[in-house]
C-alpha cells in the first residue's frame, strides 16, 4: 500500500519537472521567434530611410526599447550611410535570450538580413 502512494508521488514530481521544462523551452522558442517581427521593422526602416542612417538607427533603437526591452542590436558595415535606390544593405541582428527557470548564461544568436534602399 505504501509503495503505491510513493510511486504516485514520484510520478507527480516527474510530471511537474517535465511541464516546467516544456514551458521554459516554449517561452524560449517564442522569444527567438520575435526576431522575425523585429527584422521586418528593420527592413521597413532601411527601405524608407535609404539605409541604416542615423534616423533609421534612432527609430530602430526606440522601437527595440519600447517593444523588446533592448533585447536586439543591429550591426552593419554600412551604418550611417544613405545609399541610392536599389542598393542592398546587409545587416546582422543579435538577440540576447535567457532560458526561464534555468540558470544558464544569456545566449546570443545572430540573424543575418538584407534590405533594399527605396529612396531615390
Amino acid at each position: 500500500m505504501l509503495e503505491g502512494s510513493i510511486m504516485a508521488s514520484v510520478k507527480l514530481y516527474i510530471f511537474a519537472i517535465l511541464i516546467t521544462f516544456i514551458v521554459a523551452i516554449s517561452i524560449f522558442c517564442f522569444e527567438v521567434n520575435q526576431v522575425n517581427s523585429f527584422r521586418s521593422y528593420v527592413d521597413v526602416q532601411i527601405e524608407r530611410n535609404g539605409g541604416l542612417t542615423a534616423n533609421a538607427i534612432t527609430n530602430i533603437n526606440t522601437y527595440n526599447e519600447k517593444n523588446y526591452k533592448g533585447k536586439f542590436t543591429v550591426n552593419s558595415d554600412q551604418e550611417n550611410q544613405k545609399l541610392g535606390y536599389g542598393s542592398i544593405i546587409n545587416y546582422q541582428i543579435i538577440g540576447k535570450y535567457k532560458l526561464l527557470f534555468l540558470n544558464f548564461d544569456t545566449q546570443s544568436y545572430p540573424i543575418n538580413g538584407s534590405s533594399i534602399s527605396l529612396i531615390r
